[in-house]
């Protein structure tokens, strides 16, 4: 990704570099237009798939402790990897 304020830019060194719109980079996605959307649009994806998980078992009435469990082995597992 090739990060500028014009519009048209030309590359003779460097002919093989793949322009993409978006990439991530340690954990941040950047985007070509340097704004937030994609990158916040992640975070909320990845927010409501973690919220939807433990509602499904709160509606199934499983114990408190046992979500609070689930919970912090999610979490670990999605830190570690």
């Amino acid at each position: 990704m090739v990060i500028t304020s014009s519009h048209a830019v030309s590359l003779p060194f460097i002919p093989d570099i793949e322009r993409v719109e978006t990439f991530k980079l340690l954990g941040v996605i950047v985007s070509n237009d340097l704004k937030w959307n994609s990158h916040i649009a992640y975070i909320i994806h990845k927010a409501n798939s973690r919220l939807h998980l433990l509602r499904q078992q709160k509606r199934a009435e499983v114990p408190q402790d046992d979500i609070f469990l689930y919970y912090i082995s999610i979490l670990a597992l999605f830190v570690l990897f």
